[in-house]
């Protein structure tokens, strides 16, 4: 499986602006297990709100997940998007030289190739 990583974007752009918004430390596609129980036929697009912490550790929101393009279930599509982001790292988010905890919407596009 293959997934594409939009850039992120603040889930409150105008609060609070970061001097460099946290990135993916992967390249902005990667490939990553998938869970047994769920097949990828066709291209899926996920947007979920995830929080990346100062070491850039990502906790996901899965409440918040929402299918954009797929045949998936939304609790299908729940553990896609964390098991995928849960392998993942980021360079935090900065304000000025401190590292700081922020909220960002991500979407996902995943592909079984």
């Amino acid at each position: 499986m293959m997934t594409r990583v939009a850039p992120p974007r603040l889930t409150v752009p105008d609060r609070d602006i970061p001097t460099q918004l946290a990135q993916p430390r992967q390249n902005q596609q990667s490939f990553a297990e998938v869970p047994a129980n769920i097949s990828i036929i066709e291209p899926i697009v996920l947007e979920v709100v995830i929080r990346i912490e100062e070491g850039g550790e990502v906790m996901v929101y899965e409440e918040t997940t929402r299918i954009l393009e797929g045949n998936i279930t939304r609790q299908e599509a729940q553990i896609l998007a964390s098991s995928i982001l849960e392998q993942w790292e980021f360079e935090p988010t900065y304000m000025g030289e401190q590292a700081v905890v922020q909220e960002y919407v991500l979407q996902l596009m995943i592909t079984g190739d």
